[in-house]
């Protein structure tokens, strides 16, 4: 019935959107971790490639926010 394909539609949607929470959550963990090293770095760390592994990061997570609002 169409309340079934409704029901089937909403939850497929449903899991979609725990998919992409649970990615947004680790690209914020990656960022979170980046900042930190960023922060405290030491002598030994390649500052670009933190640089730009943070801004590929937070393109990531700001393509999967605008997709999920």
């Amino acid at each position: 019935t169409y309340e079934e394909f409704l029901a089937q539609k909403n939850s497929a949607t449903g899991q979609k959107e725990e998919e992409i929470q649970a990615q947004i959550n680790l690209l914020e963990n990656r960022l979170a971790e980046i900042v930190g090293r960023l922060a405290l770095a030491s002598p030994r760390d390649d500052l670009e490639a933190l640089d730009e592994e943070y801004h590929v990061v937070l393109g990531e997570l700001k393509k999967l926010k605008g997709r999920n609002e």
